[in-house]
């Protein structure tokens, strides 16, 4: 089992990616994922609330031995991540993550990066959903890259070092917050 930051930053970065209105729901104005949302999310399969088409697809192509290892993974592992903290916890962390003048930016390019992955467009004109970002907060691709790798981590972090009381438990001379290094 991989460490319990880096678990919570995969749950953060799946729920972000694959569930419907992923994104929405972690910033508190859309209702937590279902269990049924977030399995279908980890094993990347279309939930009931999505088109009966792709539920069919979807199960025609579950009929292989791996989909017993995937499930036992999700147990052993989505779940008992989710099972260390609340849905609120995860809520405030993200709150708090957004409205923090030094984490806003990345909040932002993470969350457009979900969005344009998520969209269907050509990369002939547009080039990649990092080009573009990176274009637009004008930054390089990679430094892009680090911050979209790095956001979950973030968030998964600040949950982690203090549950309960404040998403932080580092704080400067002045009171600003420090953000770990992965």
């Amino acid at each position: 089992m991989i460490g319990e930051v880096e678990g919570l930053a995969r749950v953060i970065d799946i729920i972000a990616r694959r569930c419907w209105k992923g994104l929405a729901a972690l910033r508190g104005e859309a209702p937590e994922p279902t269990r049924e949302q977030l399995r279908a999310a980890f094993l990347h399969r279309p939930s009931r609330s999505v088109a009966p088409a792709l539920r069919l697809r979807a199960a025609r192509a579950s009929a292989d031995p791996k989909d017993i290892r995937d499930e036992d993974s999700y147990q052993a592992e989505f779940e008992s991540y989710l099972s260390l903290v609340s849905w609120e916890e995860i809520v405030e962390a993200v709150r708090a993550f957004r409205k923090n003048p030094m984490t806003a930016r990345d909040w932002e390019i993470y969350s457009r990066s979900v969005n344009l992955k998520a969209s269907v467009q050509s990369r002939l004109h547009y080039g990649s959903a990092y080009d573009r970002l990176a274009e637009l907060y004008d930054l390089n691709k990679s430094t892009v890259y680090e911050i979209v790798r790095r956001t979950p981590r973030c968030i998964a972090y600040m949950i982690s070092t203090n549950p309960g009381q404040s998403c932080y438990r580092r704080r400067d001379v002045e009171g600003q917050i420090t953000l770990p290094e992965f």
